[in-house]
């Protein structure tokens, strides 16, 4: 009678087990190689290591988890931003997209430029109203302030206010004539 060979476990598995005729047969257990994980194993003296290639993320996926030596990679795939929103941060590798709503400009605000698939709305605060002797030219948009110009003053004695200034709109003036001999008022 020989001793019967022992595998030794974890390093050995059986791959065939003694009969009254024939000895124990053991291997070396597998190994995973570089791009690889363990998915099982080796759990018993007759069970190998299984191993499994590591997944690779498209590019419209990123890394959520990176692969462990037990684990594949986790992969997610990219937010895509709505049309409300604007890219703050693209994807990268290992991190999603950072969505952003797009804000609107407020009442006492303009728009100086539209919000793009990469950036925000930016907004400036509106001018005050105009000033008494000032009137109001052009009126405030969402795209532009508004524009407050000076109230034409005229020139007395050559000219004479022929209608006053509202808020949204000049003084008129008309030159006096004058003829030797003669006043004319035109």
């Amino acid at each position: 009678c020989v001793a019967v060979t022992d595998c030794k476990f974890p390093d050995e598995y059986q791959t065939q087990a003694p009969t009254p005729s024939s000895d124990r047969e053991c291997a070396k257990t597998r190994e995973c190689q570089d791009g690889e994980y363990q998915v099982s194993g080796p759990e018993a003296p007759s069970t190998n290591r299984v191993c499994k290639g590591i997944t690779s993320c498209t590019s419209t996926q990123y890394t959520a988890e990176p692969a462990t030596p037990t684990s594949d990679t986790v992969c997610k795939d990219i937010t895509v931003c709505s049309e409300q929103q604007y890219t703050k941060e693209p994807a990268t590798d290992t991190a999603d997209a950072q969505c952003v709503d797009i804000e609107q400009c407020g009442d006492d605000e303009y728009m100086t430029a539209s919000a793009t698939p990469t950036t925000q709305t930016e907004c400036a605060p509106l001018s005050a109203p105009c000033a008494d002797d000032h009137y109001e030219k052009e009126p405030a948009t969402i795209t532009s302030d508004r524009e407050c110009v000076a109230v034409t003053d005229c020139k007395f004695p050559d000219e004479y206010q022929i209608q006053p200034p509202t808020p949204s709109s000049d003084r008129q003036c008309r030159s006096e004539e004058r003829r030797v001999g003669k006043e004319c008022r035109s």
